[in-house]
């Protein structure tokens, strides 16, 4: 069963094909069986449909609004696209060699274990297990 936006899909669908048939009928004579009494037929029922499954008062779907936040994340994006380079050449100006540490591949990620070893380094280490760790090292 067909429901009513691949009903319309559908006639419209009759009406392309009808117009295009007629518009190259002389390159196609021959090479298909339908008449162009049927052609005809296939345009009045696509316009009958057209007309009685969206009459002139029906509700049409509401057009989906983007909000305010995802206009600014997409200019964002497109900004980020556009000057991406010129955070690099910058970053390689800065940073010599090791740019790629501040200024990353655009849409490349993080590993976490990077993220992992950065959360090590900033916390403090006791007094007592950096005498173990010497003491481990030495072979004590």
């Amino acid at each position: 069963m067909v429901h009513g936006r691949a009903r319309l899909d559908l006639a419209s669908d009759g009406m392309a094909l009808a117009h295009l048939y007629a518009e190259h009928a002389d390159a196609l004579r021959g090479k298909h069986p339908f008449t162009e009494e049927e052609f005809a037929e296939l345009q009045a029922a696509s316009e009958w449909l057209l007309d009685n499954l969206t009459p002139d008062g029906a509700r049409r779907p509401a057009a989906k609004q983007r909000g305010e936040a995802e206009k600014m994340r997409d200019r964002l994006w497109t900004l980020m696209v556009r000057r991406h380079a010129d955070l690099r050449k910058i970053g390689y100006y800065f940073h010599g060699d090791a740019f790629e540490d501040a200024t990353p591949k655009l849409q490349s990620r993080l590993a976490s274990t990077v993220a992992d070893e950065e959360e090590e380094a900033d916390q403090p280490i006791d007094q007592e297990e950096e005498t173990k760790e010497a003491e481990e090292e030495d072979g004590f």
